[in-house]
């Protein structure tokens, strides 16, 4: 399966949030499972081998927020999100 990251995309946004390079993996909706099988889509930043697995195509925004993830671990998923807007927000200013 190609992979549906746009790299350039990826390694702007590790660059301006300061992160090191971050692994991307596409898992298969097969490999979808617990909980999140309701879910048709995946995506998601694991710290514990640094990586974001995704099932989709990442759009911009959604790079931006798993990286949110990665640099500020103890932030709740909503405030990720509404970091996520601010920063978007400011980029395009």
């Amino acid at each position: 399966m190609p992979p549906l990251v746009d790299r350039v995309i990826l390694a702007k946004w590790e660059a301006r949030l300061g992160l090191s390079p971050t692994r991307t993996y596409r898992v298969k909706r097969s490999q979808i499972t617990s909980s999140y099988k309701r879910l048709s889509h995946i995506a998601g930043y694991c710290e514990a081998d640094d990586t974001i697995y995704y099932s989709r195509k990442l759009d911009e925004w959604t790079i931006v927020h798993e990286l949110l993830h990665k640099k500020y671990p103890e932030l709740s998923h909503r405030e990720v999100k509404k970091l996520t807007d601010e920063t978007m927000s400011e980029s395009k200013i």
